[in-house]
């Protein structure tokens, strides 16, 4: 069996139905990525704890994406897409890996995980959004977070 060339990744954004999409090809491209997510949680009067959260949590689902689902082989993209609204985030970050049982990750919080350098993000995804979601395949993960307070009202005269 012949196998297929990679995928060309392509590093051009481009809108969906309201979705917004992109492709990360390297570790490199995340900042990128990130940045277009903060511009939107701005436009969106998110407060900096907000934004800061959602951006690590995406940062180490493609961090994850890149390392774990690809095993870092050139060539391959990670599919991130997002969309915001006033109150909330949802992002989407799929790669082509084999997937993995996010229920098998050891605790990094337990006393034998604490020295390890890897093995929070996760963790950490979790603690950052409302609610994180994975397909059965393990290759896909769904996040999503929702505002812990509303806007602030303009001034009324």
């Amino acid at each position: 069996m012949i196998a297929s060339p990679p995928e060309p990744c392509r590093q051009k954004s481009v809108a969906c139905t309201g979705w917004q999409r992109d492709r990360v090809c390297s570790l490199a491209d995340i900042r990128r990525v990130v940045e277009r997510v903060y511009i939107s949680l701005k436009e969106n009067q998110f407060s900096e704890q907000e934004i800061f959260g959602v951006g690590l949590a995406l940062e180490e689902a493609i961090v994850n994406a890149i390392k774990h689902g690809h095993q870092g082989r050139p060539g391959q993209s990670v599919l991130v897409r997002f969309q915001v609204g006033p109150d909330w985030v949802l992002v989407i970050v799929k790669d082509k890996g084999n997937g993995f049982d996010p229920n098998t990750v050891p605790d990094p919080c337990a006393p034998e995980n604490l020295e390890r350098p890897t093995g929070r993000g996760l963790f950490l995804m979790h603690a950052y959004m409302t609610w994180v979601r994975h397909n059965a395949r393990g290759n896909c993960v769904a996040m999503g977070k929702r505002r812990r307070e509303p806007p602030a009202l303009p001034a009324v005269a």
